[in-house]
């Protein structure tokens, strides 16, 4: 597990007084046998309250904050610092860059609005002051991804700024250890008292570690044990030997191993073929032979998140259907890449809802959670959906972001924010098949469309 723990490459502080009676839970897991486990996730349930968190692989230690304010503090001199809150409209947010990396840090009020936004390629090792003003009273959601790792916290704002505003003002120092903590943190936004009856439990690889329940009172360290040693699993980690792909037109995309299959971890948004040959885009496209891509841009949504819609001709470039696995199809994706067949959306799903960790409740089909994205879903009621309590969402890393569709009926966009779909190699006469998830539902839907509407490309390493 100490070996693992180094992947964890940033931290987010901030710039303010410290609030007090936190409690920090610090958790290890062994097997039976004494060895080092390295667990996916440690799901943490306060019983009194009935809430629950999970705290995703690389994170070990978790903030409970008595007065429901996130705080700043130290564990073995490793200083972990978040915003103490509320604040009056303004604040700075220090972010720590310990090896070169690609940011994009936004802020999003509680109805998903994005009210900040920026985005930084190749930073450098150093401290960054992100300067933020709001103007509206509220709470918010900050979240900064490092290459491919997403951190976020609460913000609490009690006053007024002039304007929405999130800046930085370049690296205000470079002189610190190069190494970044060999401990990492989740805080919590839940109410917390002390006494209150917690509960803990680890997952590894399918394995449930033996569940620890118990009054919590103080800061301690946790040990949670496994009765067998599990074998380490590199779901939801980079590919090996391919941790980023990059398509004709430059953009680059993160990859994900989930099982024994290598996915882009983010939809589709070129423009061209692999060969440079271009494709077209528009509004209203009424023939099913021509390759178009639609760009939602009402959406909301940022391109680099939702990526294009594709009509399954640009989907296909002009190969014939194929329910083969793998399906042979390159298609729109990149060399070396290919468009998955309907039988290999079967073998992710099948090997998802295979492994408890990923399946929410009783029911194994119940796994669009843990292939949702942490943001851009709609609320819903329904539990076990992507719109219920979103920040359980995403224990695979697949990432999915609810983009919407171009309808070619009614010719014009919908869903986003409510529905994702995805195309397939596979077809049936004027239609081809989908895997579709929806923020209102716990399942992942095999389903078919006309070939003439727009839809999301994720590609699977060949």
């Amino acid at each position: 597990m100490r070996h693992t723990l180094l992947f964890f490459a940033f931290m987010l502080s901030y710039v303010a007084t410290l609030a007090q009676n936190n409690i920090t839970l610090v958790f290890s897991c062994r097997s039976a046998d004494g060895q080092y486990v390295h667990p996916d996730s440690i799901r943490i349930m306060n019983l009194d309250r009935g809430w629950a968190e999970t705290l995703l692989y690389p994170d070990t230690i978790y903030t409970l904050n008595v007065a429901g304010i996130e705080t700043a503090d130290a564990f073995e001199g490793k200083s972990l610092q978040v915003i103490p809150n509320p604040f009056d409209g303004k604040t700075t947010v220090n972010l720590h860059i310990f090896e070169s990396a690609d940011v994009a840090v936004e802020i999003l009020d509680m109805n998903g609005r994005v009210v900040g936004m920026q985005n930084f390629v190749s930073l450098q090792p150093g401290i960054y002051p992100l300067h933020i003003a709001l103007r509206n009273l509220g709470v918010y959601i900050l979240t900064a991804r490092v290459n491919g790792q997403t951190i976020s916290t609460k913000l609490v704002n009690t006053g007024k700024g002039e304007k929405d505003v999130l800046e930085v003002n370049g690296c205000i120092t470079s002189e610190f250890a190069p190494e970044p903590p060999n401990l990492s943190k989740g805080s919590s936004i839940y109410p917390f008292q002390l006494g209150d009856l917690m509960q803990y439990v680890a997952f590894a690889s399918g394995d449930t570690s033996a569940e620890l329940t118990q009054n919590q009172s103080e800061s301690e360290q946790i040990l949670l044990t496994f009765a067998t040693f599990p074998p380490i699993s590199s779901d939801g980690q980079p590919c090996p030997n391919a941790a980023t792909v990059t398509d004709y037109d430059g953009n680059v995309y993160n990859t994900v191993q989930i099982g024994n299959q290598c996915w882009m971890k983010e939809n589709m948004r070129t423009t061209h073929f692999s060969d440079g040959t271009g494709l077209s885009t528009s509004m209203y496209n009424y023939s099913l032979t021509d390759p178009y891509y639609y760009n939602y841009t009402s959406s909301g949504i940022p391109l680099e998140e939702r990526g294009y819609l594709y009509n399954w001709t640009a989907a296909m470039r002009g190969f014939n259907g194929s329910d083969a696995n793998p399906s042979g199809v390159q298609g729109v994706c990149p060399v070396g890449w290919h468009l998955p067949s309907d039988a290999e959306w079967t073998q992710l799903t099948d090997y998802v809802n295979s492994q408890s960790q990923y399946v929410c409740g009783s029911d194994n089909q119940s796994i669009a959670k843990s292939l949702a994205s942490i943001l851009r879903w709609s609320n819903s009621s329904t539990p076990c959906s992507p719109g219920y309590d979103s920040s359980t969402n995403d224990t695979t890393g697949f990432s999915v972001v609810p983009a919407g569709i171009w309808q070619f009926s009614s010719t014009t966009f919908i869903t986003a924010g409510n529905a994702c779909d995805f195309w397939s190699s596979s077809e049936s006469g004027y239609y081809a098949g989908l895997r579709v998830m929806m923020y209102d539902n716990d399942i992942v839907y095999r389903y078919t469309t006309i070939k003439a509407d727009g839809c999301s490309v994720r590609c699977l390493r060949d």
